[in-house]
């Protein structure tokens, strides 16, 4: 007779599936852009944030400083951001986003929302808000 699994491990379990089937959705969505999930982070934070070093955005996107470097000439070369001198340190290469890279993460952005909305309008509003509230809950007991 199988072990019954314990109910964290049934939850864990059925978030990481439900991630795993989201993201597949959003990689596709990518690579029709040509882009992956990490330019799509670089292009949010650059957004969000403004101009910032490289060593600023790898962290906060999950990168290393090689594998953020190759991702910035990759995006540089689609004309999606600009480099330069740190004017505070000019031993930094500081990135910023062209109007080019707002445009298509604009257009990006729109299409992920066409995505994912109908996947969540499965939900009424209040499973909604508690949804969210539990997966907050569940992030702040993780760190």
């Amino acid at each position: 007779m199988k072990a019954k699994e314990p109910e964290a491990l049934l939850t864990r379990n059925l978030i990481a599936e439900t991630e795993s089937l989201l993201a597949a959705q959003e990689r596709a969505l990518l690579a029709d852009h040509q882009l992956c999930a990490s330019d799509l982070a670089i292009l949010n934070r650059l957004e969000k944030k403004g101009p910032r070093s490289v060593n600023q955005i790898a962290p906060k996107v999950g990168l290393t400083s090689g594998s953020m470097t190759t991702a910035v000439q990759r995006l540089k070369r689609r004309h999606l951001v600009t480099t330069g001198k740190d004017p505070k340190d000019a031993r930094k290469v500081r990135v910023e986003i062209t109007s080019e890279g707002q445009a298509a993460l604009k257009a990006l952005t729109a299409e992920r929302a066409a995505l994912f909305t109908p996947l969540m309008a499965s939900l009424n509003p209040r499973e909604s808000k508690v949804l969210v509230a539990l997966l907050k809950k569940i992030r702040k007991a993780s760190r």
